[in-house]
């Protein structure tokens, strides 16, 4: 349900701008979040290089969608 209050405003270009985020900014944050909620410990250590990739693949895709 909280995910769902995210991505609906993660996708609300007002509320973004209203909050002085980018949507790359917004996907990232809830990357960590998830990630330190999700994951143990002992797994928070590995490289987030295939992230990287995937959340700008995120943002190009979420950029074209709300504009």
């Amino acid at each position: 349900m909280q995910d769902e209050a995210f991505f609906k405003d993660m996708l609300n270009p007002l509320y973004l701008m209203n909050n002085n985020l980018t949507i790359r900014t917004a996907i990232n944050d809830y990357y960590n979040c998830k990630k330190v909620q999700v994951l143990k410990d002992q797994y928070h250590k590995f490289s987030d290089a295939e992230w990287e990739e995937l959340s700008e693949y995120l943002v190009q895709k979420v950029s074209s969608s709300i504009m």
